[in-house]
């Protein structure tokens, strides 16, 4: 559970800092847990996320509060954010990967399917949701 909080965390400061992706092999791991990281969808910025900023200023605080390790906190700013825009997929799919970092793999699965439902026109998005579900 605690390695993939921090895998988590890591793929969050890949999408907020710009980076495409992290190595997922943490210490010579080689676990289910690592290949979860490589569903980041990578730099996505709050302007791609939605053209809403009361949204867009959610996303970035739930980036913030998960990067921070507070999932709690990020959990409640996104599902502020889907009281908006209830149809947007990175929202849910953010969701979905908080869930697997407290272990509810049924509940991620769920959330990522809803996630996939509503990325009609967003392949990358719609490819790594399919992923995340593959590893979870």
């Amino acid at each position: 559970m605690k390695s993939l909080q921090c895998i988590i965390l890591c793929a969050t400061l890949s999408a907020t800092s710009g980076c495409a992706s992290l190595s997922p092999n943490y210490g010579g791991e080689n676990t289910r847990d690592a290949q979860v990281e490589e569903t980041s969808y990578g730099s996505i910025s709050a302007s791609q996320v939605s053209s809403n900023t009361a949204v867009q200023r959610l996303y970035d605080q739930a980036m913030n509060y998960a990067f921070a390790g507070d999932f709690d906190q990020a959990e409640a700013a996104l599902e502020r954010g889907l009281r908006i825009e209830p149809s947007n997929p990175y929202l849910w799919f953010e969701l979905a990967r908080i869930a697997a970092t407290y272990g509810n793999v049924n509940k991620a699965r769920e959330l990522a399917s809803r996630a996939q439902s509503y990325a009609s026109g967003e392949r990358q998005l719609q490819r790594q949701i399919q992923r995340f579900l593959e590893l979870l």
